[in-house]
């Protein structure tokens, strides 16, 4: 469970969303592995074919499988912790504090992603709840990213990710075994040594 108290301005610090999110590294972690592992499997099976996908496409095939076994972790878990959709969007909600979005970081750990209205919202922590487009809702939005390696066929490392307004709010390493394709079971959850900033969310207005 977690202390409310850790959450200021609407925006939970490092410690609020560690205490949120840790008892589900792993499923998380283990989310990121099996898109890796449906990677490399495709890559075993057909190399040549794969030999011309761009690290863009790669990344596509990551998230693919990364959000099909969230959608299966996640699913009936009760009210607390669900799977959302909607706009295009996939989510793990966190009892209604936190939303987990899967993507690929570049390696200044920003998202990579096209500029678009729907995106600008999201960076802005504005989310499109069900039935209630385009409204603020009062869950943070953080992002369980993987970085690829410079060849762009592999995972680097994985992380999840707080952004506000296009600046890092902080950041938790998922310890990746880049080698067995999975987070680290041992040391998952560990904080980098950043030190967090706690930056006021913008609300929807009008």
């Amino acid at each position: 469970m977690f202390d409310e108290n850790l959450f200021d301005y609407g925006v939970p610090s490092r410690e609020a969303a560690l205490s949120i999110l840790q008892p589900h590294f792993l499923e998380i972690g283990d989310c990121i592995s099996s898109g890796q592992e449906n990677w490399a499997k495709m890559l075993k099976a057909v190399p040549d074919s794969c030999l011309a996908l761009s690290p863009s496409r790669i990344a596509g095939i990551v998230y693919d499988n990364a959000v099909a076994r969230a959608a299966k972790i996640f699913a009936n878990r009760g009210p607390e912790i669900g799977i959302v959709e909607s706009g295009g969007l996939f989510f793990v909600d966190f009892y209604g504090q936190i939303k987990v979005r899967f993507k690929k970081l570049r390696t200044n750990f920003r998202t990579a992603n096209v500029e678009t209205e729907q995106q600008h919202k999201i960076a802005n922590q504005i989310f499109v709840t069900q039935g209630t487009p385009w409204t603020a809702d009062n869950a943070t939005i953080v992002t369980a990213g993987y970085r690829l390696t410079e060849l762009g066929d592999t995972v680097r490392d994985a992380w999840i990710v707080c952004h506000l307004n296009k600046q890092m709010v902080w950041r938790i390493e998922l310890p990746y075994d880049e080698q067995a394709g999975a987070v680290s079971v041992g040391s998952a959850g560990n904080p980098d040594s950043d030190k967090p900033r706690v930056v006021p969310k913008k609300m929807a207005t009008g």
